[in-house]
């Protein structure tokens, strides 16, 4: 995962996206991702200093969901081994 914290940071002391990832080693897209959170946010680099992992974390979903054992494909699935 990345260090999404980094990232703010140096994207808001006006880095480009060639430092960001030289000191970072993240990709452009995560890049990209956290300057438009900081325009949708109008995220500060007082505000984002300040900011706990949990709030950083938060305003960054990793994009998986969770499979419940009961999702509709799995009950169909036990259905047909039967």
């Amino acid at each position: 995962m990345a260090d999404y914290h980094a990232i703010m940071m140096l994207a808001l002391a006006g880095h480009s996206y060639s430092e960001i990832v030289a000191a970072v080693g993240c990709s452009r897209r995560e890049i990209a991702a956290v300057k438009k959170t900081i325009t949708a946010y109008g995220i500060t680099a007082g505000q984002a200093a300040s900011m706990n992992p949990a709030e950083i974390a938060g305003m960054f979903p990793d994009g998986r969901k969770r499979i419940s054992e009961d999702s509709p494909n799995q009950l169909l699935i036990g259905f047909w081994r039967r």
